[in-house]
């Protein structure tokens, strides 16, 4: 796939612990390196002067970033639904205090620019839509939308999670739904190389080594399907097809949720969910950080050996960060049907970096708890 190989580079399997003690480099410096090839990213947009809207500007340094690195604009449309107005906006900006899916107060065709950073990962399912159908609204024919976002292709696979974060998509389920959404593929690039020939690096693993840094640098920007960020930019052609590009956010948001929800309670797609053996007491697995908005919610777990009867005490925790219980559900409140244990319950506000935690007072016969566990709204 690539000009890199175990010859060219050392590509053992370092983990991340080993690789920490190898190298005084912290988070701080892959941080700033990724926010500078994004940057550079940036710096291609082929738009210059005009409107702009972007959705997720998060205060006044937002404008000042953009301004440096694409130009200035006519008019600079902010929007954003977690910040009230930052006092220090400059003069070209207006500020909507809006989530993703409107842009209120923004004429039809007006806009020549919608940016959307490290964004889409935010949204829920009608916000996406929402999202693409604004975008389509306020640009004209030709008018520009460009947006990037971590890869799940990658994500999955390295067990990373954001505590905000709904789902991640791949650069081709992106670019399917910005077709979907009346727009064409100008470029599709990456940025941070993860995947070589199968094998999935580590965000952080090699950067000690100047040959491994580089080539990750260099050979991201040609493969966004194997690069930690896609980076795509798109042209409104026509008007959007709703009902296709509804029904098809639905089908991913069916399809990736849940293994969202489960991160870090198994190794991951393909894999066998936890095996709880006789003896157990505490803590089966944990989630690593989510969100739940409010709302009802169904939660399901099922078991692919044993039965209920095997466990005591068998209960989900969801908990926000310290391990503060904010909902617990146990056997007594869900439904049980064969395999599955089915609980409704109810969120009243949104909160953050939460996790959902499996928990037994003891097992008497082994069991196979299945994954990923199954979660919706309703």
């Amino acid at each position: 796939m690539l000009p890199y190989s175990q010859q060219e580079v050392d590509v053992n399997a370092t983990t991340t612990a080993e690789a920490a003690a190898e190298t005084s480099l912290n988070s701080d410096f892959f941080h700033n390196v990724l926010h500078e090839l994004r940057t550079l990213e940036l710096e291609r947009i082929p738009a210059k002067g005009g409107t702009f809207l972007s959705v997720g500007a998060s205060g006044a340094w937002y404008f000042d970033w953009f301004e440096r690195h694409v130009g200035k604009s006519r008019e600079h449309i902010g929007v954003e639904a977690f910040e009230g107005t930052p006092d220090d906006l400059p003069d070209y900006v207006r500020w909507i205090e809006s989530t993703a899916d409107c842009f209120e107060g923004v004429d039809d065709n007006s806009v020549d620019l919608v940016f959307a950073g490290q964004t889409t990962e935010h949204l829920w399912a009608e916000e996406l839509v929402g999202f693409l159908t604004e975008s389509n609204r306020v640009l004209p024919d030709g008018g520009l939308l460009v947006a990037d976002s971590p890869n799940r292709l990658v994500t999955e696979r390295l067990r990373w999670t954001h505590g905000g974060h709904t789902i991640e998509l791949s650069a081709s389920e992106w670019t399917e739904l910005l077709e979907l959404g009346g727009f064409e593929l100008l470029s599709a690039r990456g940025a941070w190389l993860c995947d070589v020939d199968g094998r999935v690096f580590e965000l952080e693993e090699g950067m000690q080594d100047p040959a491994m840094l580089t080539r990750r640098i260099a050979l991201g920007s040609d493969s966004p399907d194997q690069s930690f960020v896609w980076w795509i930019t798109a042209q409104r052609v026509s008007n959007v097809k709703s009902e296709q590009l509804r029904s098809r956010v639905d089908e991913l948001f069916n399809q990736h949720f849940s293994t969202r929800v489960s991160r870090g309670m198994w190794p991951g797609p393909g894999a066998d969910g936890p095996l709880v053996p006789v003896g157990t007491v505490g803590e089966i697995c944990a989630s690593l950080p989510m969100f739940l908005r409010s709302g009802m919610w169904r939660l399901s777990v099922s078991l692919d050996r044993g039965s209920w009867a095997d466990l005591d005490g068998f209960r989900v925790d969801i908990t926000s960060p310290g391990k503060h219980l904010i909902q617990r559900l146990d056997l007594t409140t869900g439904i049980i049907d064969g395999d599955t244990v089915t609980f409704e319950f109810e969120r009243d506000v949104l909160i953050f970096a939460l996790s959902i935690e499996l928990h037994v007072d003891g097992v008497r016969s082994p069991v196979q708890v299945h994954m990923p566990i199954h979660i919706e709204g309703i």
